[in-house]
């Protein structure tokens, strides 16, 4: 059975946000342990799961929110750097023991268990090297994550120059072998500014898929 894991990315700064986002209360659950649950819901007993946290007290802070979950933390020592370097640390902490690695993000809430099956059977039906996820209608659709990497790829993850963004060169550099699942553009939704995050509060709890 080939060998999976999924990165939970939970470094970000949220200098939009003023306190840590990862760690905000939406609807009495901290915003972190919606995409972990929603991970493990969608995963196969014989995944592995970790979680790139910021050093210091927040870092601790997330680790013991998901601290009866299934999840290794793993300092990012600089987020700073930037998105694309969280992704670097999760497949350098894992590539060594992976076929293929999902790459979340912790303040995207809604992206359901469903979203996971899906990129895991899009590389069962087709091979591809990169599934990507697309929401929203197909003429106007967003690229964001989840996104699923075979292991060959990792090394060039790696290589790439730091930004504050996700692999975007690595995503264009493959798009013609890449497949890509499309799903629903309210699961795209990420809590950035307390703003949203009011919004958020002012909607019923939505179900699980």
């Amino acid at each position: 059975m080939a060998a999976h894991a999924t990165a939970l990315l939970a470094a970000g700064s949220s200098g939009r946000m003023g306190i840590p986002k990862q760690l905000v209360l939406l609807h009495g659950q901290p915003l972190c342990r919606y995409a972990a649950l929603a991970i493990l819901r969608g995963g196969d007993v014989t995944d592995k799961y970790t979680v790139v946290v910021p050093p210091g007290a927040v870092g601790r802070d997330i680790a013991a929110v998901l601290a009866d979950l299934p999840f290794t933390a793993v300092v990012h020592p600089k987020p700073e750097q930037g998105l694309l370097s969280s992704f670097q640390v999760a497949a350098q902490a894992l590539s060594e023991t992976l076929d293929t690695l999902t790459f979340a993000l912790a303040d995207m809430p809604f992206v359901t268990p469903s979203t996971y099956r899906a990129l895991r059977e899009a590389f069962r039906r087709t091979g591809a090297p990169l599934i990507g996820t697309r929401y929203g209608a197909a003429t106007h659709a967003v690229q964001a994550p989840p996104l699923l990497l075979h292991a060959r790829l990792l090394p060039e993850l790696l290589e790439l120059p730091a930004a504050d963004t996700g692999p975007r060169a690595l995503i264009e550099r493959y798009r013609h072998q890449a497949t890509f699942i499309d799903r629903p553009d309210d699961e795209l939704t990420d809590v950035d500014t307390p703003d949203i995050l009011a919004r958020l509060h002012s909607l019923p709890r939505r179900g699980e898929h």
